[in-house]
């Protein structure tokens, strides 16, 4: 964050990167889900 923001500013700041990172998260673990499943499908097929 660059410096000479308001305390405002900072926690505006602080929470969109906060919710950007918890949706980052959410969308690895969706994909991991999405990507894993069909493999899985196709070692147990073989």
């Amino acid at each position: 964050m660059p410096p000479g923001g308001t305390r405002g500013d900072a926690a505006g700041r602080a929470l969109l990167l906060f919710r950007q990172a918890v949706l980052l998260r959410f969308a690895l673990a969706l994909g991991v889900v999405l990507v894993g499943l069909p493999l899985a499908m196709v070692a147990t097929a073989s």
